[in-house]
């Protein structure tokens, strides 16, 4: 066998077994932004990925964060080699995350928040980290990246869902809450349906005034889900114009369908490839106190899409995404 191949094998070998997969703990705190990132780690951990604990100092928490901050604008990857057997989760181009652990580490990131506003600092984190394999929730945000940096290898992993969490049971026609704006509210529809919903008496939960969240917790969150019919969700790309380059699914998606409630607002184009179908009810722009009236009034016949969609997002949970990311890293490692 000649020693190049039998080099190869070895090189191999031990990529495989010397750098067991670990993902880089975040800061999690118990608001409704990072519940996803929560579910994300459990599914890690469930997949065999291992935990790596943050950089800790004994110094105040303020001063080594601004201090990370600093270092997080200038600092660079430099370690040699390959094999990408740390992934950090990044919500948005944080690079403060990645002191010191992107330094002494090649790592792969999962990235959240890929906006217009940030590509320049996406950019530049992908640059001084060499970064070798990322992973996008927005296939617009893959393609745009990939393109950017061609030796990159950039993979789509949507949001996931953790159904087990949620409470499908009741039926439509027994919930109190008849229409849903839980999180970044989507004004044209909202005020389009508000007169049309206190004119029936309905019961409409929404953020009053926006930006004050309308659960105290996540165990409210899912109580509150379980007792609503109609969940209103529309992607940032909508509600936010200067982000119309990039449409991404929100875990709003995930938790109304896994909690039984009919979506009411607009299906993203990435929703609707993943699935093979539409789950969502489009809303009329045109006639949205109308169709939204006409929906609560005849809610029971929206029973099978319901159904539907409770037996299709089984099969995307954050145990599918951790999985296929663990896929993915150990066949670029032994390809490297």
């Amino acid at each position: 066998m000649p020693s190049w191949s039998l080099y190869s094998i070895l090189r191999k070998v031990h990529i495989k077994h010397a750098a067991p997969l670990a993902y880089l703990d975040a800061y999690t705190s118990d608001i409704p932004a990072l519940y996803t990132q929560q579910d994300f780690e459990k599914a890690l951990q469930a997949a065999g990925f291992g935990k790596r604990k943050q950089w800790q100092s004994f110094l105040s928490g303020s001063l080594v964060h601004h201090t990370r901050r600093i270092l997080g604008r200038m600092a660079r990857n430099i370690r040699s080699g390959s094999g990408s057997s740390l992934l950090c989760l990044m919500m948005g181009p944080a690079a403060f995350r990645l002191v010191p652990d992107g330094i002494l580490n090649r790592c792969s990131l999962h990235c959240w928040d890929t906006w217009p506003e940030n590509f320049v600092r996406w950019d530049s984190l992908f640059m001084r980290f060499r970064t070798e394999v990322t992973f996008f929730t927005s296939t617009q945000a893959r393609d745009r990246f990939q393109a950017r940096f061609p030796s990159m290898r950039c993979h789509w992993i949507p949001d996931g869902s953790s159904p087990e969490l949620h409470v499908p049971d009741k039926p439509l026609t027994g919930r109190r809450i008849d229409v849903l704006e839980v999180g970044r509210r989507y004004d044209r529809y909202h005020d389009a349906i508000s007169t049309c919903l206190v004119r029936m008496k309905a019961v409409h939960l929404f953020e009053q005034p926006p930006g004050q969240i309308v659960f105290s917790d996540r165990d409210a969150l899912i109580q509150g889900l379980a007792d609503s019919r109609i969940v209103v969700c529309f992607p940032s790309s909508i509600t936010i114009p200067a982000r119309a380059a990039i449409e991404t699914i929100t875990p709003r998606y995930f938790e109304a369908m896994a909690s039984g409630c009919l979506i009411v607002g607009h299906c993203p184009a990435d929703l609707k490839q993943l699935f093979g179908y539409n789950p969502v009810i489009e809303a009329d722009m045109d006639n949205a106190a109308g169709q939204i009236g006409e929906i609560i009034r005849n809610i029971e016949s929206y029973k099978p899409l319901v159904e539907k969609n409770l037996t299709t997002i089984k099969g995307h949970t954050w145990l599918h995404r951790a999985i296929a990311i663990r896929r993915i890293l150990e066949a670029q490692n032994l390809a490297d």
